[in-house]
């Protein structure tokens, strides 16, 4: 086992010069609107291996949670962010909207193609729909 595998273990900082271990997926999201209509869009830019996504999304109401997931086959990175309702919560009746950003890591440079989808499963149609699909470049 080397001194970097133990220190991360160990949950210590990584050894000076060790090459620091990233999530595949970093998300995060926050409520943008309540009672407007929000339009599901999103942007990309692509770093240094990485792929930065900004997007947004409506909901039928103001109390979801939204989750991504990311997945990957050859050049083609695909992005899925999903809002359900937040259980056992009491929710007003207008609509919601959410902002969220996204970071892909550990990406080799090239250039692939990404898709970003939204699916909300509670409203009946469990359908993605895609929000972006471009290509993007890494460094």
């Amino acid at each position: 086992m080397t001194r970097t595998t133990l220190a991360l273990l160990l949950g210590l900082s990584a050894p000076a010069g060790a090459t620091a271990l990233l999530k595949p997926l970093d998300f995060s999201y926050r409520p943008l609107s309540q009672g407007q209509m929000v339009e599901a869009r999103a942007t990309a830019e692509g770093g240094t291996g990485r792929i930065a996504v900004h997007g947004q999304m409506g909901t039928p109401n103001p109390c979801q949670t939204l989750t991504a997931t990311r997945t990957r086959s050859g050049t083609t990175v695909v992005l899925r962010v999903v809002s359900r309702p937040k259980p056992d919560v009491m929710c007003v009746a207008t609509l919601g909207g959410y902002v969220y950003d996204a970071t892909l890591n550990g990406l080799r440079p090239g250039t692939y193609r990404l898709r970003v989808t939204h699916q909300l499963p509670q409203t009946g149609n469990p359908a993605e729909r895609t929000v972006l699909d471009r290509t993007v470049r890494v460094r």
